[in-house]
């Protein structure tokens, strides 16, 4: 009986070993970052600054957008659908340089992508298939709740008080 269970312990570990090294090989990356307020803030502010760009990812993911619009960084990585990201900065008048910072600090805070609405603000992290997780600001007060609601099409539920601006949320 202790040899089936100790087999079954190897087992076990063996499977949950090959699922990690599957989700690394398919550039699945468990990430988990805490509230930073010096970067987090920052990049806040910066979006905040230009409402014009109201979503956008760090670029670095296979799909990238801008705004809603799928982009492309080079020929290379494009589908017939997508847009240069230069011709999509120009044809919203963006400025490229708040573009670019933007994309920089998304890839350095980790908040890999965002959804603004007003002065609220919906940074996704990480996930998998459709559920997620990241962080909600805002400049009203966020009160704790335990019943998910809707913000930019997704929906929310908070899981860690961070402060009255911040909150962790679970994202479907």
């Amino acid at each position: 009986m202790r040899n089936n269970y100790l087999h079954c312990m190897r087992l076990v570990r063996l499977l949950i070993s090959l699922f990690v090294l599957l989700l690394t090989a398919c550039n699945f990356d468990l990430v988990e970052i805490e509230y930073d307020p010096k970067t987090f803030d920052k990049l806040t502010q910066r979006i905040l600054e230009n409402p014009e760009i109201f979503q956008m990812d760090d670029f670095t993911r296979h799909n990238k957008f801008l705004n809603g619009i799928p982009i492309q960084l080079s020929e290379a990585d494009g589908k017939s659908f997508e847009q240069r990201l230069s011709k999509v900065e120009d044809s919203l008048g963006l400025d490229a340089k708040i573009v670019s910072d933007l994309r920089v600090q998304l890839k350095n805070t980790k908040l890999r992508e965002f959804f603004r609405a007003g002065d609220t603000i919906l940074f996704t992290v990480d996930g998998m298939l459709d559920t997620s997780w990241g962080f909600l600001y805002s400049s009203d007060n966020l009160k704790m709740d335990s019943s998910w609601f809707m913000f930019q099409g997704n929906s929310l539920l908070y899981t860690k008080d961070i402060n009255i601006h911040w909150k962790k949320v679970a994202i479907k």
